[in-house]
């Protein structure tokens, strides 16, 4: 029968669905999908009907067919006595009104301030009416791995194909990575994008969403919006400031804001608006659930706001470690109950210790900020300034051809090395890897870096030139045959560098193998099968390159053995 398209077996299909048996919910589907006037008609003949389940499945139909010009209809029954009926009409509105109807929903709301369903309904409106900023968005960098390692894939190509599609939760998982960058580790995705130029960053564990914030309320709606809720008062102030709460718009997070901080508001309004503020999810609240987990109307507001502000702190991942333990031992002292600050406090022990473990990490420094003891070059160009490892060359002293601060103190193979470099703009100099211990003129493989930023990021060798591309893993074999497997964008990773700033690099040096690092983020490895290009062994050695007067500054350097 439900095959049939005859309108005369319309009234079994009302009957059944009325019936609420087994057959209900099929029979509520075939009059959904009956097309055409016939159909309307049903839905709209039973809001006249005197029974309440009647009436109430007429407006479920009429939101179900998506009738839209039958809102009038709909609309007369918003005062209906029966309260499912009620909630029904105003479901059905929350699926069907448009802009056009606006007016008309926070007329109703003004009616019925108590009502869920027309909250529910206007938010709807609110959101359908969103405008996507798809186009606007754009991923600037996309990393998935162990960040404290530097076990890391770039994985900005995928996003930005993500965002094509309109994807705004985006999981970070090894599918979407195509490889398990650490295994055996809980990970980490760390976005970095904008929103009509504005930048943003987002992150989140293995296995959890993070949410690209890029939908903005049109102009003339936010300004209709913000004038009704200007205009109210009472019940239906509270009623419009929830249909704000469920928006993430600059204007939601402001008008909470702004309402949370009025203590001679209405004290319901004002509990309102400090709820929202403590299930925000940007890091923008973090201040204002500070400030109210300190002093809030109640202590209940007060939990709510530090259970709010440890959920953002927990998400802060690009947060300095040092910053984030401080402040989760300053916010134990907000506590009103003891196993929020607990929770606190196990927290900012967790990483004191894992900071405390970063310290004694096996690295052993090898410049000490006093002398260049254990160092060795030729022409006083290294000196110590200020604690700063600094090389320099002027008109008078200049550098011809290049040289080389080498650390003779050990002959190193496998091994790590972190250092921070900041060059003048136009310094050239580089971090030398097994090189043969010649003060003078290039050998061996080296980290390379420019103070315009043309050749940070890159694996410099004086006999092949930039080998070792930004974005690549190149492998050479023992004829020299190069295989290069792209992993990144070059020109995207060429944007780490921070000029006239201090920058990291990290050295990773195990066998035939070599990865760096630049500001935590991997831009080059090298494998080569050739002993005359990387020796077994060799020095550790930093370049000063001939050229016009520069300077360069090293500090912070550290070594571990492997």
């Amino acid at each position: 029968m439900a095959r049939n398209r005859n309108a005369k077996v319309l009234p079994v299909f009302v009957r059944l669905a009325l019936d609420n048996g087994p057959q209900a919910a099929r029979a509520k589907g075939v009059l959904t999908g009956f097309p055409g006037a016939e159909g309307d008609a049903v839905a709209l003949g039973l809001l006249k009907r005197p029974g309440n389940a009647e009436r109430r499945l007429g407006a479920e139909l009429v939101g179900l067919r998506r009738m839209r010009g039958s809102l009038a209809e709909i609309v007369a029954l918003a005062d209906d006595p029966d309260e499912q009926v009620r909630a029904s009409v105003l479901k059905a509105l929350g699926e069907l009104a448009g802009t056009k109807d606006l007016d008309l929903l926070l007329g109703l709301l003004a009616k019925h301030p108590e009502s869920a369903e027309l909250s529910r309904a206007l938010s709807m409106l609110f959101l359908r009416e969103m405008v996507s900023a798809a186009g606007s968005i754009a991923i600037l960098q996309a990393q998935y791995g162990l960040f404290e390692t530097g076990q890391l894939k770039d994985v900005t190509p995928e996003l930005k194909a993500l965002v094509a599609k309109g994807e705004r939760a985006v999981t970070g998982n090894n599918s979407l990575a195509g490889m398990d960058p650490a295994p055996g580790k809980v990970k980490q995705i760390r976005i970095r994008y904008t929103v009509d130029g504005t930048e943003r960053t987002v992150q989140a564990r293995e296995g959890s969403s993070a949410w690209l914030s890029g939908q903005l309320l049109p102009k003339a709606l936010e300004e209709r919006l913000a004038k009704a809720f200007d205009a109210s008062s009472g019940a239906n102030r509270r009623a419009l400031l929830r249909v704000i709460a469920n928006m993430d718009t600059a204007y939601a997070f402001n008008t909470l804001k702004a309402v949370a901080a009025q203590a001679d508001a209405d004290p319901a309004l004002r509990e309102d608006a400090i709820r929202a503020l403590a299930g925000w999810k940007s890091q923008d609240a973090l201040p204002e659930l500070a400030k109210y987990a300190r002093q809030a109307p109640s202590d209940r507001l007060r939990v709510l706001a530090l259970r709010g502000y440890l959920r953002l702190l927990d998400e802060a991942f690009l947060m300095p470690a040092e910053k984030k333990a401080a402040l989760y031992g300053e916010a134990a002292t907000w506590a009103v109950r003891d196993e929020d600050r607990k929770a606190a406090l196990a927290a900012q022990g967790q990483l004191s210790a894992q900071a405390e473990l970063a310290k004694n990490d096996g690295f052993v420094p090898i410049f000490n900020g006093k002398d260049l003891d254990g160092w060795e070059q030729q022409d006083v160009f290294f000196t110590v300034q200020n604690g700063i490892l600094t090389g320099e060359t002027t008109e008078e002293h200049p550098c011809r051809p290049n040289h080389h601060l080498i650390w003779k103190k050990e002959e190193v193979k496998n091994f790590e090395l972190i250092a921070e470099f900041r060059l003048s703009e136009k310094a050239n100099s580089g971090i030398q890897i097994r090189c043969n211990g010649q003060t003078i003129g290039d050998n061996g493989y080296q980290a390379d870096m420019d103070g315009a930023g043309n050749y940070p990021g890159f694996i410099y060798h004086p006999r092949q030139h930039l080998v070792g591309e930004r974005g690549a893993d190149v492998i050479l074999a023992a004829d020299g045959k190069k295989t290069v497997n792209r992993f990144a964008d070059g020109a995207e990773l060429g944007k780490l560098y921070k000029k006239g700033d201090w920058n990291t690099y990290r050295i990773l040096c195990v066998d035939r193998k070599i990865t760096i690092w630049l500001n935590g983020t991997k831009t080059a490895h090298v494998e080569d099968a050739r002993l005359e290009m990387l020796p077994e062994t060799g020095y550790i050695a930093i370049q000063l390159h001939q050229g016009p007067p520069m300077k360069v500054e090293y500090r912070s350097v550290r070594y571990k053995k492997l």
